[in-house]
This record gives C-alpha cells, sequence and structure tokens, in this order.
C-alpha cells in the first residue's frame, strides 16, 4: 500500500509539472523527462508499437527494447552517462526506433547533473531530427506520434538555439536562429497545438527583429495562459 502510494504520489507531481509546462525552463525538462519514464506515460504506445511489429518475434529487436528499458531505468536514477551507454546499445541494434533516438536526444541536449555532463549539442540535434523522422513515419499506426514529432522538433529547435555563441561571427548565429525558427514552424505543422512552439519561435523573431514576435506570443498565451 505504502508503495502504491508513492507510486501515485509521483504520477501526481509529473502531472503537476507537465501542466504548468516546464519546459519553458530548460533545466527542468531532464527532470520532467525522468518523470515521465517512472509514471509509465510512454509503456503504452511502446507495447502498441511493438505489437505491431512483432518485436518480441525478433531476437535483436527484443535485446534493443531492453537496452532501452535499462536506459530508462539507469536515467531514472539519475546515472546519466549509464543511461546514455544502454540507449547507444540499444540504437545499435535498432536505429529506427523513435523512442530511443528521442531518448538519446534529449539526454545529449539536457544531461548534466552533478556527476555527469553529457551534453552534446551536433548530437542531440541529429538524435532529435531521427526521432521526429521515424514518429512521423508511425503517425499512421497511431496520429499521437504526430505530437511525439513536434516534441522532437521543438527539442532539436533548441538544440540550435544553444549552439548560438557571442564570441562567433553574427552570420553564423544569425544562421542558428533561423535555423531554430524554422524547426519549430516544423514542430507547429506536426502539433498547432504545442503552445511552447510559438513561445519559441516569438523568442527567435524578437532576437531576429522579425515583426511577428507580438502575434506569435498572443498565440502561446491562447493555448497556454501559464
Amino acid at each position: 500500500m505504502s508503495m502504491r502510494a508513492i507510486e501515485q504520489g509521483i504520477g501526481n507531481v509529473a502531472g503537476a509539472i507537465e501542466a504548468f509546462h516546464a519546459d519553458f525552463t530548460y533545466s527542468f525538462s531532464l527532470l520532467v523527462e525522468q518523470m515521465r519514464i517512472q509514471n509509465g506515460l510512454l509503456a503504452a504506445l511502446i507495447d502498441k508499437l511493438d505489437a505491431i511489429h512483432n518485436t518480441l518475434k525478433s531476437p535483436t529487436a527484443t535485446q534493443a527494447r531492453e537496452f532501452y528499458q535499462i536506459g530508462c531505468e539507469r536515467l531514472s536514477r539519475g546515472l546519466l552517462d549509464k543511461a546514455m551507454n544502454a540507449l547507444q546499445k540499444s540504437a545499435e541494434l535498432n536505429d529506427t526506433d523513435f523512442f530511443t533516438q528521442f531518448q538519446m536526444g534529449k539526454l545529449y541536449l539536457y544531461g548534466i547533473n552533478d556527476d555527469d555532463n553529457v551534453v552534446d549539442l551536433a548530437k542531440a540535434k541529429g538524435h532529435l531530427l531521427e526521432a521526429a523522422r521515424y514518429a512521423k513515419a508511425e503517425a499512421a499506426i497511431d496520429p499521437t506520434f504526430l505530437r511525439l514529432a513536434a516534441q522532437a522538433c521543438l527539442h532539436a529547435s533548441i538544440a540550435a538555439y544553444a549552439g548560438i555563441d557571442e564570441n562567433c561571427q553574427a552570420t553564423r548565429n544569425v544562421a542558428l536562429l533561423k535555423e531554430a525558427d524554422s524547426l519549430a514552424s516544423r514542430a507547429l505543422q506536426y502539433d498547432p497545438e504545442l503552445g511552447e512552439a510559438f513561445f519559441h519561435r516569438a523568442k527567435y523573431c524578437a532576437l531576429l527583429n522579425e515583426p511577428n514576435t507580438t502575434s506569435l506570443l498572443k498565440s502561446a498565451i491562447q493555448l497556454d495562459r501559464d
């Protein structure tokens, strides 16, 4: 009974943080992802996809999923480098799995704590774009995957934005801003109700001195006043 209460409490906290869209603060994103794993919010989609693709009939695919689950378990404990090792092994066995590519992308983007730092912006963007591609390919099975593709594009956008360096040439930084805005726009094509994408587009457009910043902010507020 006590363990069940703890699990329910974790789920409630995860839901509360999601409701406040903690992704607006980058440092919270990995915490939200850990809670999402603990709460099993992706478990149903994983089971559905594995059943359709007959994963259990393929020893290689089964092993890849096992490494993915090991990576998620390690991530939930904050063992970032060990989580990455397991996810990399999963990707070696099945490099077209959305879930593995998505977790690797977010870990490369947000993976820093007191003990580990696995951040690599170039790898983050690469894995997240691959995740978006594979999610789009699964949309025929479940439309939810389009929303996941949008999330992958949004975080790829953030990876591009995070690469801006005030000590570099202005032309390089402008190019990264335009790339970030393009990726956020692609996220909205997959999920027009993704308020965070409007928020980030507004930020990019403000930095690019473009005139549609206010309208983008209005759209973000209309979708999510928080």
